[in-house]
This record gives C-alpha cells, structure tokens and sequence, in this order.
C-alpha cells in the first residue's frame, strides 16, 4: 500500500495570518479531526467536562504562549471551526492523563 504523500503548504505573516492560512489550507482535515476526537471520550467525561479542562489548560498556556494560541485560535477561524474545541484537540493530557 502506498502511504499518503504530505502536502507542502507554504504561509507567511503575523501569528493570526499564519494561522487564517493553514486552517484555511487544512480545513477538511482539521475539521475531521475536531469533530472524531469527540468519539472516544475518555471514560466518565462529557464534552463539556473535557472543554473545561481545556479552557484551564488555556488560562494556564496563555501568559507564557500568547503567539502560540494567536495562531491556533487563528488556525480554527481559518478551517471555520471552534477555537476551543481546537486547542482541546492539541492537548494531549486532558484526554490521556498524567
């Protein structure tokens, strides 16, 4: 079987137009993404339960990391989704723990 190929996205710009670019560039595929990752909740969780523990994870990532969430919050406008739902995706320990 042939594996997928990796397409090459060239962006450039602010943290916000970086991040418009790629979500625009990736939007099927981080849309499937966001909307999957809602599947397989870890056990006892709801989704809201699993969004507030992404929004404290925020708070604490947002004084040390604000370009970093500029662009994923940019990145999820681009592919017309939830900034949210998003960042919930990208961290890891809300949904696998410690």
């Amino acid at each position: 079987m042939t594996p997928p190929t990796i397409e090459l996205v060239r962006v450039a710009g602010t943290h916000r137009e970086v991040g418009l670019q790629l979500g625009e560039a990736g939007r099927e595929q981080i849309r499937r993404t966001v909307e999957t990752s809602w599947d397989e909740l870890p056990c006892g969780r709801s989704k809201a339960h699993q969004l507030g523990l992404a929004d404290e994870y925020r708070a604490f990532t947002a004084p040390p990391l604000p370009r970093l969430l500029e662009e994923l919050d940019s990145c999820a406008e681009g592919a017309g989704g939830d900034p949210l739902e998003r960042f919930a995706g990208s961290i890891r320990k809300i949904w696998y723990g410690p």
